[in-house]
């Protein structure tokens, strides 16, 4: 494909996002009937992937818990400490790029 091609259809996607983003904002969010139906659904998807979720926190739980450390560590200015104390994890960090220099973590 050519640039044009490419540019055309890649501003398309982002009229296309705005346009959803301004209905979603100024008419369906709004719009009490969808509002119940939409909490309807998320209540029904919580519901049938509650196993799916629990299944992937234990599968990942030891990197889940090293990646809150590491937050926790760069939230606090420790991340020296961090990396004294669990070498092993701070390279596998460090290997996968996970690691951020800022600490504008939530």
């Amino acid at each position: 494909m050519d640039t044009e091609k490419i540019e055309q259809i890649v501003a398309a996607y982002v009229k296309k996002k705005e346009y959803e983003n301004n209905r979603y904002h100024e008419v369906k969010k709004l719009d009490p009937e969808w509002v119940i139906k939409n909490r309807e659904n998320s209540l029904r998807h919580y519901n049938n992937n509650k196993e799916k979720k629990k299944l992937y926190y234990e599968k990942n739980r030891q990197k889940i818990l090293v990646n809150q450390n590491y937050k926790y560590a760069l939230k606090k200015n420790k991340v020296e400490q961090f990396k004294i104390k669990y070498p092993e994890e701070y390279a596998r960090l460090e290997k996968e790029g996970r690691l951020s220099s800022t600490a504008a973590v939530n």
